[in-house]
């Protein structure tokens, strides 16, 4: 249960979210955008191609060399990523690419960015409670200031910023009655990343046909327009590349899931290939592997029997408590092969709610801990650079299941729907 608060009024939360705004604005004052970089780059190759990097059987993060070449021509520096998003959105890029110049493009993608992150927070909030906790609020504030998943998001202007908006737009209008809507901007959501599909499932099973409903009429519709403008020769380049990356244990110290934790306990680093191709002058290393047939396995029959436990979560609670949809979120997060740190951004704006369900005493002691591998002060203070790698690795995907475990165990305390 959730303890007395205090609710804000509209116009002290909206203080509050502007001078947010304004805080993370002044704190990534000049984001590099690689990563959204590469959903221009697709944009720009989208006719003469190639858009995808066209992984053979490995997934390496190397965009196409002629991403490379034309970026190093014009003078461009940092990090050249490759394009993982489905064709519509190469075909969005080209439409913008032809009409503005990136760096442009960047700076109006930075002040969308820093909005959105704000009013998922207020979303967040809204999930938990309709008439908006102060101590959330404020809570929340701080930690997206603090946290690395989400300032690391800003600098990189990272499109996962606009998919957790999305979702969480799609479970508040949900909750609030609004069906079309919500199903609407869930489907936005799996047109840039698959895995909100699974949302929309724990919607049916929950009894909320109507949203699931308007998210199959979207969806179909975006994935029809997507067929039409890029062509099925493109979406096949596609899948592609989405079944190379199920196929490779990949590690780096910004990306955090179950397969990266039994790639660094199970194979080893040494086990695994290092690439430092990704850059246009920059050194950026990742160890990559081949999954076996038995990991293949194996990790599939954990998938599934998640998914299983999701659904008869959803069955016999009706996601009727806010804090199974955080809970869901990791664990969908959590044993994707591929889930940088910012993917678990999403689940990040519910940590105040750990606060007003635990009480201060234990819940902001909780929040400390969950948070202090992944936050930005750690990184500045170089802490993080002086921890071992594996070192990093455990702790950060401890302090992860901390965070699920906690959401599930919260959101389980209630007693089941008959």
């Amino acid at each position: 249960m959730s303890r007395p608060t205090t609710s804000l009024s509209p116009v002290t939360a909206a203080v509050i979210l502007a001078a947010l705004f304004g805080l993370l604005l002044v704190l990534v004052v000049a984001p590099t955008s690689n990563d959204l970089r590469a959903v221009w780059m697709a944009g720009r190759f989208f006719e003469t191609g190639p858009v995808y990097a066209g992984s053979e059987g490995l997934f390496t993060m190397m965009p196409p060399p002629v991403w490379v070449d034309t970026l190093r021509s014009e003078g461009a520096e940092g990090p050249v990523f490759p394009f993982i998003y489905p064709p519509l959105w190469a075909w969005v890029a080209a439409q913008v690419a032809s009409v503005i110049e990136f760096s442009s493009f960047a700076r109006i993608a930075s002040l969308v960015n820093t909005a959105l992150v704000v009013t998922s927070l207020w979303l967040a909030c809204r999930i938990v409670r309709p008439a908006v906790p102060r101590d959330f609020l404020l809570i929340g504030a701080v930690l997206c200031v603090a946290i690395l998943s989400i300032t690391l998001a800003l600098e990189e202007n990272q499109p996962q910023i606009l998919v957790s908006f999305l979702i969480l737009l799609g479970i508040e209008r949900a909750r609030a009655g609004s069906p079309i809507v919500a199903g609407m901007a869930m489907a936005l959501a799996a047109s840039l990343k698959l895995y909100p599909v699974i949302f929309a499932l724990l919607w049916w099973v929950s009894g909320d046909r109507r949203a699931t409903l308007m998210f199959v009429i979207t969806g179909l519709i975006l994935g029809l327009l997507s067929i039409a403008v890029a062509g099925w020769e493109m979406h096949a380049a596609f899948l592609g590349e989405i079944a190379a990356i199920s196929n490779t244990i990949f590690l780096s110290l910004a990306n955090f899931s179950l397969d990266q934790l039994m790639g660094e306990l199970v194979r080893g680093p040494e086990a695994l290939m290092r690439l430092e191709a990704t850059t246009t002058g920059e050194a950026a290393a990742w160890l990559i592997g081949e999954k076996s047939a038995t990991w293949r396995l194996w990790g599939g029959g954990v998938q599934l029997l998640a998914l299983g436990g999701l659904i008869w979560i959803a069955k016999t609670r009706r996601m009727r408590d806010a804090l199974l949809w955080p809970a869901a979120i990791f664990v969908v997060a959590w044993l994707s092969p591929l889930s940088w740190i910012y993917h678990y951004m999403t689940m990040f704006f519910f940590l105040p709610a750990l606060v007003d369900r635990l009480g201060p005493r234990i819940g902001l002691p909780l929040i400390v801990v969950i948070i202090f591998p992944s936050s930005y002060l750690v990184l500045l203070t170089g802490v993080r650079a002086m921890m071992d790698p594996t070192a990093v690795v455990l702790l950060t995907n401890a302090t992860l299941v901390l965070a699920g475990g906690l959401f599930l165990w919260l959101g389980m305390r209630e007693k089941p729907v008959s």
